[in-house]
């Protein structure tokens, strides 16, 4: 495993890292005169840095965010029980199929509203028997009391980003009004870097614009992996870990791409909302999700 490491090169990058960590804090000249500050968010209450420094630590996100060393560090040090722990859970974890029911139509009465759902298992609605328990159905349940919703699903179990935008270029394009993007959780057991992770999530924004005609487009956040019951310690503070930096990038890339908004879902500790895998949302969730997706949506665009 940790040959596999060398030869890929990941070490060399983590030490790389390290020899550079000032440009955690602080710009270079050049970039100073071409970068713009965005956001500036809280620590991560799990950044290696917030156990050494008793003051706080900032993260400034300039279109590019570097990944936390913590999670390469680990990588190197528990690399082997993280690959044992990955093949046993994929092992173990029953496979659920993608929900039965339709995947497009139109429902309501009122003002028009164009919806596209697009992204993986949780997009797909894995979890649960039916569409109209699922993230879709559920959502138009919340929609349609105020409008006339025509609708579309585009999402696959084990999609990542790339996979993501391979089909977005491919399917026929559609003009949409609002697009509800759920993706994140293949790219984090990819090991996908944060650099093509923030690269992806803008050309799929770009891509939804030019060729969906979009006006909105809603990036719900990456779930709570840390919490999922199918993944054993270590690996499941890992995987969370890199979920919440990717979460990060993923709100501040819709903090400068036009039309977009960053949704951060709630999260819900009851096992009990989860689905028979430990790994997706329940018939519960789904509805607390879609819920709170759809109060987003029509705040937005109550507000123009």
């Amino acid at each position: 495993m940790l040959n596999g490491l060398i030869k890929s090169g990941i070490v060399h990058k983590v030490w790389r890292d390290i020899a550079n960590t000032s440009k955690h804090y602080q710009l270079d000249e050049k970039h100073k005169k071409t970068q713009v500050i965005n956001e500036v968010f809280a620590p991560m209450t799990c950044d290696w840095r917030a156990y050494l420094i008793s003051g706080p630590v900032i993260y400034i996100f300039i279109g590019e965010v570097r990944g936390s060393m913590l999670y390469h560090i680990a990588l190197i040090l528990l690399g082997p029980v993280l690959y044992v722990q990955g093949k046993i859970v994929r092992k173990k974890t029953p496979l659920l199929p993608e929900p039965q029911g339709e995947r497009g139509g139109e429902s309501g009465n009122g003002d028009k509203l164009s919806l596209l759902i697009v992204g993986d298992s949780a997009a797909a609605g894995v979890g649960v028997d039916h569409q109209q328990d699922a993230l879709c159905g559920r959502l138009l349940d919340a929609l349609v009391s105020s409008c006339s919703v025509s609708w579309q699903l585009l999402a696959n179990s084990g999609d990542s980003s790339a996979q993501l935008l391979s089909k977005l270029a491919k399917v026929p394009a559609i003009p949409v009004d609002v697009v509800v993007i759920s993706i994140g959780v293949n790219d984090v057991t990819k090991l996908v870097s944060a650099r093509l992770w923030t690269k992806n999530l803008t050309v799929i924004a770009e891509l939804l614009r030019t060729k969906f005609s979009a006006k909105h487009i809603y990036y719900s956040s990456v779930p709570p992996m840390h919490l999922f019951p199918a993944l054993p310690q270590p690996l499941r503070w890992w995987l969370g870990l890199r979920a919440r930096q990717f979460n990060q990038i993923m709100r501040a890339v819709a903090l400068t791409e036009i039309g977009c908004t960053f949704v951060q879902t709630p999260v819900i500790i009851d096992k009990r909302f989860i689905a028979a895998d430990g790994f997706h949302p329940g018939q519960q969730a789904y509805k607390v999700w879609a819920e709170h997706v759809a109060q987003v949506i029509q705040s937005k665009e109550s507000a123009g």
